[in-house]
């Protein structure tokens, strides 16, 4: 039984985004965000202000990596105009989450 419920989750797991990661850019109107997929997936990311009206798209760019048989794909974009001490929400594929920009004029970035 344990087989059949790993091989069913498997192929769920391998086509959700993984190892997300969030990266400042020097100034709080501008958010990169990175992703790792086993498929050649979309790399745009949308985001918003509230998570039911995601209405902006970063369009991002996607790299092929092969280690043997196994193929991923790398994605990044870039997610710009961004408001200080804002909450924002952004889905890649079909998970979604939020970020809150640093102030306009930070005293520290903890």
């Amino acid at each position: 039984m344990q087989t059949i419920l790993f091989a069913l989750a498997l192929p769920l797991a391998l086509a959700s985004p993984e190892q997300v990661h969030l990266s400042f850019q020097g100034n709080h109107s501008v958010m990169g965000v990175s992703w790792m997929t086993f498929k050649k997936d979309d790399s745009d990311v949308l985001y918003g202000t509230t998570l039911t009206n995601l209405e902006c798209t970063a369009k991002g760019t996607k790299k092929e990596w092969r280690t043997g048989d196994i193929t991923r794909y790398s994605h990044r974009a870039l997610m710009q105009n961004l408001r200080p001490s804002t909450t924002y929400w952004y889905k890649i594929g079909s998970r979604t989450f939020q970020f809150k920009t640093l102030p306009e004029n930070p005293t520290s970035y903890r």
